[in-house]
């Protein structure tokens, strides 16, 4: 990734244009060598995340305290940490799936506060209010994005999109709101014509079928992955990877903190259910 960066080459599938423009930009930075620049890229992403989730636990909770607690919970989770400290995609992940997230947090206030100024008992009856739209507008930007960099976060999308409908419903019977946001997702994927772009580039990973239509989706979908997403379809492999499953959430965070988070999750479900399904439902999704 640091030699890609430098070169303004082709990374390994997916691609990951957006990281790849990005962490060329930091090598221009005056802050040492090309690889030491495309390090301290994923440090600055990781600082990102952890800004982003500071202010999502301050909008869920309003208390600083928790917002804290939250941040500091993921910035110090051992993985987390490890990643923030090296040339790597993942923080710019973990960055796009909080910021999406987030805005869909967002979404949720503005929809609320709108239903509740209706006095319809906290479910909008018509469309809501252009801060809601302004949200929605956002996290398609942020998905669009996200999709050009990993397009393992069309499963954050899809636990999103289902969110999106069950908190603002007449969403569906009004095609006009949805323009912009389709528009704002399209823009987002716009990082993925550097792929055919760089096809006949004498730089690292560049190759003349990214030109071509399946060679591009062969790149982009990372088809030659397909065999480790789907590892567990055997049922006595699930249970297996369930079980390791465990071992990883105590590796990343102390025994206190994760009955923290099953109380969070509990006490979520009781006074919202719309957005225990958004983080629960997310990370029961990505678990799986």
């Amino acid at each position: 990734l640091q030699t890609v960066a430098a070169q303004l080459g082709v990374a390994h599938p997916p691609g990951f244009p957006l990281y790849v423009l990005l962490a060329h930009l930091f090598t221009r930075l005056p802050v040492g060598s090309p690889a030491y620049a495309v390090n301290l890229l994923s440090a600055v992403f990781a600082a990102l995340t952890v800004v982003v989730v500071y202010r999502m636990g301050l909008l869920l909770t309003g208390r600083h305290l928790a917002a804290l607690v939250g941040a500091l919970a993921l910035g110090t989770a051992t993985t987390f940490w490890s990643q923030a400290t090296t040339a790597n995609v993942r923080s710019l992940t973990v960055l796009f799936a909080a910021l999406f997230i987030h805005a869909l947090v967002d979404f949720r206030i503005a929809t609320r506060e709108s239903a509740a100024e209706r006095g319809v008992g906290g479910r909008p009856t018509r469309p809501s209010t252009p801060a809601a739209d302004r949200a929605l507008i956002r996290a398609a930007l942020v998905v669009g994005f996200g999709l050009t960099h990993h397009v393992s976060l069309i499963f954050l999308a899809a636990v999103g999109l289902v969110f999106v409908v069950v908190v603002d419903r007449p969403l569906l019977r009004s095609p006009r709101r949805w323009g912009r946001p389709l528009a704002a997702a399209m823009l987002g994927l716009l990082p993925w014509l550097y792929l055919p772009l760089r096809a006949g580039a004498d730089v690292r990973g560049a190759s003349p079928q990214l030109a071509t239509l399946p060679g591009f989706l062969e790149h982009v979908l990372a088809t030659g992955f397909r065999g480790d997403l789907f590892y567990y379809l055997a049922p006595a492999d699930l249970a297996q990877r369930l079980g390791i499953m465990g071992n990883v959430m105590t590796f990343q965070f102390a025994p206190l903190l994760l009955v923290g988070m099953v109380v969070g999750l509990l006490l979520l479900l009781w006074r919202d259910r719309a957005m225990a399904w958004l983080l629960g439902g997310s990370f029961a999704v990505y678990v799986f």
